[in-house]
């Protein structure tokens, strides 16, 4: 089944009053593809899918994009928007569900996965890794399904970003394990395909795998972001905890995006179906975390040294008046 395509046409270098070169939406047009479904026969189900990519004829890094517990792929919309105004194709799965219907936010299906999370521990993560999994065994496929795709995707270079659980996903096929209940070793979901990583208001510790230990094995470059209000569900998940993944990790290109007043749910804004409404006019927060994710994605999957400069500079929190902050080791 080939996707509804819709096309997002905005004006060429389009800047944010006042932003940096970081900050301004970038140069090519965003093409939209909606309900997508990619087949899985093994486990007898349709993953939907949605994807930005450019307009413009080339080859592309790839970006995968794995939302938060009861969220769909409508989520993080302006982000993945802006990551390929700037020369991305940016794929999004709604996991846990069957079929073409749309999928918005739930807080029914919010506590239903929270709680399958809780009651069954590293097993629940299988199916969130094999969407992710699925989509790199079958990118042809994919391709073929949306208009103007095919051929525009770069197989060597992929990253792979998810928020509150996504982020969890995206770690662990990063790199990161969990300890196995039974305690006879770590649970790894590992794709060597991925090149680096970005987590957006990630879990820390937790009593259900993830451990001091579980990051020790993480060497792809890691990008931890979180906010001075992003606090999690129960008593002593404090901002600190959500920084576990970027204490525990080990040194070597890992970054910690610091913001001041930003909450769980600040970091990917509101779902939106099809092109999101005014992408080129963001929140303070949401414009902080384009440009620092931005300038990761092409410093690891461009190998640009312009954004490996502006990790390791004082730009962002320049821009934001102190607001916004860059750490590394």
């Amino acid at each position: 089944m080939s996707g509804h395509l819709v096309l997002a046409r905005f004006l060429i270098g389009f800047a944010l009053a006042g932003a940096s070169a970081a900050e301004a939406v970038g140069p090519f047009t965003v093409c939209v593809a909606d309900e997508v479904l990619l087949p899985d026969a093994a486990r007898g189900k349709s993953v939907p899918l949605k994807v930005y990519f450019p307009e413009e004829a080339g080859v592309y890094p790839l970006v995968l994009f794995s939302h938060g517990a009861g969220d769909s792929n409508d989520g993080a919309a302006h982000l993945s928007w802006f990551w390929a105004s700037h020369g991305y194709v940016c794929i999004h799965p709604t996991h846990g569900v069957d079929g073409a219907a749309r999928h918005r936010l739930s807080l029914v299906r919010t506590w239903r996965e929270l709680r399958r999370w809780r009651e069954e521990g590293a097993e629940a993560w299988a199916g969130r890794v094999a969407d992710l999994e699925l989509i790199l065994d079958r990118l042809d496929d994919v391709g073929a399904r949306v208009p103007g795709l095919a051929g525009k995707i770069d197989r060597e270079r992929i990253g792979v970003a998810g928020h509150s659980l996504g982020a969890y996903t995206a770690l662990l096929v990063g790199g990161a394990e969990l300890a196995a209940p039974d305690g006879a070793g770590p649970i790894r979901y590992t794709d060597g395909r991925v090149r680096a990583v970005v987590a957006l208001s990630p879990p820390g510790v937790d009593e259900r795998g993830l451990n001091v230990h579980s990051w020790c094995r993480m060497r792809l470059p890691v990008m931890i972001a979180t906010g001075s209000r992003d606090v999690g569900l129960r008593g002593g998940q404090g901002v600190r905890w959500r920084t576990d993944a970027y204490r525990f990790a080990p040194p070597g290109d890992k970054y910690l995006l610091f913001i001041e007043g930003a909450t769980h749910a600040s970091f990917v804004g509101m779902p939106a179906s099809g092109a999101p409404r005014n992408p080129g006019r963001p929140k303070p927060i949401m414009q902080y975390t384009r440009a620092a994710t931005l300038a990761f994605w092409n410093a690891y999957l461009k190998g640009d040294p312009a954004g490996a400069a502006y990790l390791k500079s004082p730009a962002l929190a320049e821009s934001s008046g102190g607001k916004a902050a860059l750490y590394t080791k």
